[in-house]
């Protein structure tokens, strides 16, 4: 069943504010992010959580859920490939232009033809912004569910506990970040590949990581 606008622009704000933050979210974030009130946030939000869009954790802190993120990436790959359509082959420059146009659009456009567009504007990387444009055909899953040896990028943390935002900004395990895992040791922590550099990790902190395999 396809969701309501209202549904994918939450999803979407909530997907690019984890990705800038790389942590769980407050909900007053969200309702300044979307400038809605925050009873109107929580209730949305409630809702979202009971599709199985959202977890709200501790202190209610909010994430999304993989099914969250998969919905989110799809509304936000079609917003992208828009921008890149009206930027690229429209000769529209003006961002608030092109921003306010796919906008309009994304909610509207179908599965089949953003895939259509994306093949007619060469599969683009990145938008017109220079942020990359979601792979459809990635797999998301937490880190500690990579397996061995294979290659992944860090999408986002799902926390908000400071000393686990303490260490994994020290440790450069940030969005856009490559990581494999050399080895995982029973009952210990999970040997990582990290910007060239081994570390170790504790399974439980590796669990709230999300990561996309592609």
């Amino acid at each position: 069943m396809k969701l309501s606008k209202q549904k994918e622009d939450y999803l979407k704000e909530i997907y690019k504010l984890q990705t800038k933050k790389n942590r769980s979210l407050k909900q007053a974030e969200i309702a300044s992010k979307l400038k809605l009130s925050k009873p109107t946030t929580s209730e949305m939000v409630k809702k979202l959580e009971t599709d199985g869009f959202l977890l709200i954790q501790e202190k209610r802190a909010v994430s999304l859920t993989k099914k969250g993120i998969k919905e989110a990436r799809k509304v936000h790959r079609k917003h992208q490939l828009i921008e890149v359509f009206f930027n690229k082959l429209l000769n529209i420059k003006q961002k608030n232009k092109f921003h306010t146009e796919a906008h309009k659009m994304e909610h509207e456009l179908s599965d089949e033809a953003s895939d259509k567009l994306d093949d007619l504007l060469n599969n683009p990387d990145f938008c017109p912004d220079g942020n990359p444009i979601p792979d459809k055909n990635s797999t998301i899953i937490e880190l500690n569910k990579l397996p061995i040896n294979k290659a992944a990028t860090i999408l986002f943390a799902k926390t908000q506990d400071p000393q686990d935002l303490t260490r994994l900004s020290s440790l450069g395990i940030v969005p856009g970040t490559n990581v494999s895992i050399i080895k995982k040791i029973s009952k210990g922590p999970i040997m990582l590949s990290v910007k060239e550099s081994e570390l170790a990790l504790g399974s439980e902190i590796c669990s709230k990581i999300y990561v996309e395999l592609k």
